[in-house]
């Protein structure tokens, strides 16, 4: 990986900002994922307990 003062070229720069903007997006995805499969319901069933008709 790049020379051997450590200095990265630009693809092999490129390909870690590539790796780690992957890598954020989904985490965001998985979050998302788990937010409409347990919070989203948690939020529904809460209103509906809170408004619901008498």
């Amino acid at each position: 990986m790049g020379d051997k003062k450590g200095i990265l070229t630009r693809d092999e720069f490129a390909k870690i900002l590539y790796d780690d903007a992957m890598s954020f997006w989904e985490n965001v995805e998985k979050q998302c994922k788990e937010f409409e499969e347990k919070e989203i319901p948690l939020i529904m069933a809460n209103f509906l307990l809170e408004n619901g008709e008498d």
